[in-house]
């Protein structure tokens, strides 16, 4: 995934998988800034705003993560 960043950091899809990926392995400030930079390129697809919610959770930003959830029940 970070080669696949690297070659551009624009592709939300990798930005997300990469942010799931550092999820899984309890990187969560890491995680935080692909799953924001995934938000910031594409807010269309509900598994980013979850991606999000998760990363906002995980760093304990509890009023950011329900408004992800907001984000979800909207495209719905």
């Amino acid at each position: 995934m970070r080669k696949a960043i690297g070659i551009d950091e624009r592709d939300w899809l990798a930005q997300l998988d990469l942010a799931r990926i550092l999820t899984k392995q309890g990187k969560a400030k890491e995680a935080h800034v692909h799953a924001r930079q995934a938000h910031e390129l594409n807010k269309k697809v509900e598994d980013v705003h979850v991606a999000y919610y998760n990363a906002c959770v995980n760093l304990h930003d509890y009023s950011a993560g329900l408004a992800e959830l907001d984000e979800v029940v909207k495209l719905y």
